[in-house]
């Protein structure tokens, strides 16, 4: 979505955001703005809230139904960190930014209903 089309279709992006769905305005194919709920509370992040509560072990990942369905886990690089680091754009989470650098990387394409990596030149499907 466009910063033009936002504007000539503001009502409608309201009418979305409020059935739920995400809304994301695009400037020069770069995410710049995500309309969310007003009511909607900011999640705030608490690093280190689990640590020593919660294990997790190889045990877990061998009965995981994903794996079981025949994915495995990609691994994350040097190089897949230096791709997303170096990435331009406005959208700073680091996870996103680590599928984007790994979807290039292994040429494969991403499993996500968010419009923000469309910018980034890698096929998303849904």
């Amino acid at each position: 979505m466009t910063v033009n089309k936002a504007k000539t279709t503001l009502s409608q992006l309201i009418a979305a955001v409020e059935a739920g769905e995400e809304v994301i305005i695009m400037r020069d194919k770069e995410p710049v703005v995500r309309l969310v709920p007003a009511g909607e509370p900011v999640p705030t992040r608490q690093f280190g809230a689990l640590a020593g509560k919660v294990a997790v072990t190889n045990a877990f990942f061998e009965t995981c139904e994903i794996v079981r369905q025949g994915f495995a886990a990609l691994p994350i690089s040097l190089e897949h960190a230096q791709v997303a680091g170096a990435l331009s754009g406005t959208h700073r989470d680091p996870l996103n930014r680590m599928l984007i650098a790994q979807a290039r990387e292994k040429k494969m394409a991403l499993v996500s209903n968010e419009q923000l990596f469309d910018a980034f030149g890698v096929v998303r499907i849904w």
